[in-house]
């Protein structure tokens, strides 16, 4: 989106997806106070959060901060969030991001986004792959 923030929603499953609405979300990227705002009522105890350090929120008993903004940008923050998350559960393979960002018009932005979150200091992801 050109101004504001968005909500992304994505179901990643090995299984048949029948129904597309998160209810309980196993992951939140927040890299906006505006997109904490709009999302804030669905964040539940299991769910693990990656947030921009600049984001003012009640603590949360998994909660990851990260300095998103500060070393992507506005606008490279969620992409370097996405990055950072996918690097540290091995969920996804980066390269599969990567190879996609690179096939887009903006692809230089884009990458550098994603590249951007090896600069964020590593801490250990409380999310458990198996649920």
């Amino acid at each position: 989106m050109g101004t504001g923030f968005s909500v992304a929603e994505v179901i990643c499953s090995d299984k048949p997806i029948g129904y597309t609405g998160i209810e309980v979300p196993d992951v939140v990227l927040i890299v906006s106070q505006d997109g904490y705002e709009k999302v804030k009522q669905r964040i539940h105890e299991q769910t693990l959060l990656l947030a921009d350090e600049s984001i003012e929120m009640p603590e949360h008993p998994r909660m990851v901060i990260g300095e998103f903004r500060k070393v992507a940008g506005r606008k490279g923050a969620a992409l370097c969030a996405l990055s950072y998350w996918l690097k540290q559960t091995g969920l996804l393979p980066t390269e599969a991001l990567i190879r996609a960002a690179a096939m887009h018009k903006h692809a230089e932005n884009l990458l550098s986004a994603i590249h951007s979150a090896d600069k964020i200091a590593q801490s250990k992801i409380p999310f458990d792959l198996e649920r």
